[in-house]
């Protein structure tokens, strides 16, 4: 396998991981619902991020728009106590720390700069 290609498959491997561990902490996250009877339901990120402007061309963009979706449903859990200015009405290739390359267009690279918390200990 090229280095390009095992690349490829790393990123790809790991954004799935990503979704899978995503999908399951909203999962967690929603738990019983306050309200009577209905459990508040989370945004379609999928259907979001296919605007046409999050992803451009989205019909031939599948990939990226999973990408997109991924990132936006984990999007708090990422920025830690910081912001991270990524949204559908505009466009992923100007997102904070992501970097989108080939073909297809996929999210090749992700930095997140979580801010420093110090932390105050009595050690008494």
């Amino acid at each position: 396998m090229t280095s390009a290609r095992r690349h490829r498959w790393d990123l790809s491997v790991s954004l799935r991981l990503v979704y899978i561990a995503a999908i399951g902490l909203l999962g967690v996250m929603a738990g019983p619902s306050t309200a009577v009877g209905q459990a508040e339901s989370p945004p379609n990120w999928q259907e979001l991020c296919s605007n046409g402007v999050a992803v451009p061309h989205p019909t031939s963009n599948p990939d990226l728009i999973r990408d997109c979706a991924t990132l936006l449903s984990i999007r708090e859990t990422l920025a830690g106590g910081a912001t991270l200015e990524w949204a559908t009405n505009t466009a992923m290739e100007h997102w904070e720390g992501v970097t989108i390359s080939g073909s297809p267009r996929r999210v090749s690279q992700l930095r997140i700069n979580r801010p420093f918390k110090e932390v105050q200990t009595d050690l008494k």
